[in-house]
């Protein structure tokens, strides 16, 4: 999925497009997050947002998602996935807590 431009340089749908397999990507990644109990999924999430997003590792990744994160910026690849990081983070710091009032309750 090559990257169009305009004649004038900026991209043909502003700002606010993102390549629908990026889009799928980061919905596979956080979807684990939102079941009640974690799971190894989440873990195997979070190696795949550090290893795309982090060390931009694409290796093993479906070329359709290695072109479409080539055809954007890496600070809009950044942006784009905030939300989705902010959401697995939530997620894990409320399983965190919950544990940790179990385990002051149970002392």
């Amino acid at each position: 999925m090559p990257k169009r431009k305009q004649p004038n340089g900026s991209d043909t749908g502003g700002d606010q497009t993102t390549p629908l397999p990026i889009q799928s990507f980061l919905w596979r990644q956080s979807s684990p997050f939102i079941r009640l109990k974690m799971s190894k999924l989440c873990e195997a999430s979070c190696v795949s947002f550090e290893r795309v997003l982090v060390q931009n590792i694409l290796h093993g990744l479906s070329p359709s998602l290695c072109e479409a994160i080539q055809s954007i910026s890496r600070w809009k690849l950044i942006q784009v996935s905030l939300p989705h990081l902010m959401h697995c983070c939530a997620s894990l710091l409320k399983v965190h807590s919950s544990l940790a009032g179990q385990t002051t309750a149970l002392s």
